[in-house]
């Protein structure tokens, strides 16, 4: 439905890259294949409008960071794009209201308060996306400070400030940019697909003895893992891309890898390279970052993965970046909460908000020990997405064939 526009303007309006994965692409998905429950569609909703919608039983209301992912929305301008509705043949109408994050959204129906047992002058509050969540919930207050999520996937979260950044360069390497939680901010996401899920893989089909020794003795088959890895660089490689991949390349046809594999290759060895690889990963979309002149002083560490000071180190000695733990171990649930204060009064300020609520807990430094490892090995992984391109999609196709 785009394939006559150039793909810079509508970057240039939506903030977004070209990608199935945007909720337009749902929608005109219905229309396509149920064009009466299109046509009778009232409101076009994602979770947090509906979920408003249902307790408020008023209008839907959908704050603009979620709004922005549906590829529908004019970031500069804040409100639903005419060109992009007109576009996609969708009535801005049957859209919900676009408000910012923080904002009252209405307050409980009688009927919802009696029947979940919730006070009746509950107020409902807009919340946002995981991420820009997570960036107010971490504590990042400038730009140039970012939130690593260390989880299922990857994903570091960059606070732009006041400045939507919108350069060709960004388009070609999958960048998005889009408002932030914060008033009058925006962010930009790098990410990677598979992340901590390509360990979780590694323990659940290799780890079968570290699995049974945990559950005996009541701990983690992960930290029995991690101990098994020796105490240098890996000289073995993993393509993380067990989904496909995230930025900058969105290849949903890319193939994970393991390379470099020898007989003297131990269990140990593998896990580092996971732990290395995924590493390699985001820095080559931090690096890209700083090209463009975004450059990241800050990192603060979330997710799951946050919890591996091992894991951690790794990760500071290959980006040669602090990485910051902030003491809770839910900070996108913690900003929602902020932006729910935000919404009632409770705050003044975000930053009030953030100096209220949020607290650091260890601050993890880069050794230099092994950076002239770490550099040789980087200028390696770097090839081995371009080198493996051709025999991975193949590989995909392959399997498409055949299903």
């Amino acid at each position: 439905w785009l394939e006559k526009e150039d793909p810079y303007n509508i970057f240039q309006i939506t903030g977004m890259p070209l990608h199935g994965m945007y909720t337009v692409n749902k929608i005109l998905w219905l229309k396509d294949i149920c064009p009466e429950v299109f046509e009778k569609t009232w409101k076009f909703c994602c979770v947090e409008d509906y979920i408003i919608y249902r307790l408020t039983e008023d209008q839907p209301v959908i704050d603009y960071s979620l709004a922005a992912r549906t590829m529908l929305f004019d970031v500069v301008k804040k409100e639903w794009s005419g060109k992009i509705c007109k576009l996609a043949g969708i009535d801005p109408r049957k859209l919900s209201q676009a408000v910012p994050s923080g904002s009252i959204a209405g307050t409980i129906s009688p009927k919802i308060s009696s029947m979940s047992g919730l006070p009746r002058n509950l107020f409902i509050a807009t919340g946002g996306h995981d991420q820009p969540c997570g960036v107010l919930g971490c504590g990042v207050k400038n730009p140039g400070e970012a939130m690593y999520g260390i989880g299922t996937s990857e994903c570091v979260a960059l606070n732009l400030g006041e400045n939507a950044f919108f350069s060709k360069e960004m388009l070609e390497n999958s960048f998005c940019c889009y408002p932030h939680v914060v008033k009058d901010s925006y962010i930009t996401l790098a990410y990677i697909a598979s992340g901590a899920v390509v360990l979780r893989w590694f323990r659940d089909e290799f780890g079968y003895e570290e699995l049974e020794k945990a559950a005996q003795i009541g701990g983690s088959a992960y930290d029995l893992l991690l101990k098994e890895i020796p105490n240098r660089p890996a000289s073995v490689f993993v393509l993380p891309h067990f989904s496909g991949t995230g930025t900058p390349y969105l290849d949903e046809k890319s193939r994970g890898a393991i390379i470099g594999l020898t007989l003297a290759t131990s269990k140990g060895e593998i896990i580092r390279a996971i732990l290395e690889s995924l590493t390699y990963e985001m820095k080559i979309n931090l690096d890209l970052y700083e090209q463009f002149g975004l450059a990241i002083n800050s990192l603060r560490a979330i997710g799951g993965g946050s919890r591996s000071k091992t894991w951690l180190q790794i990760k500071a000695d290959i980006l040669q970046k602090a990485l910051i733990t902030p003491k809770t171990g839910e900070a996108v649930a913690l900003g929602t909460a902020m932006l729910a204060g935000i919404a009632k009064g409770a705050f003044k300020s975000f930053e009030e908000a953030i100096n209220e609520m949020v607290s650091f807990e260890d601050s993890i430094q880069p050794n230099k020990n092994y950076l002239k490892n770490y550099s040789h090995r980087y200028q390696i992984y770097q090839l081995i997405y371009k080198d493996l391109l051709k025999v991975n999609t193949m590989i995909s196709n392959l399997t498409r064939e055949e299903q």
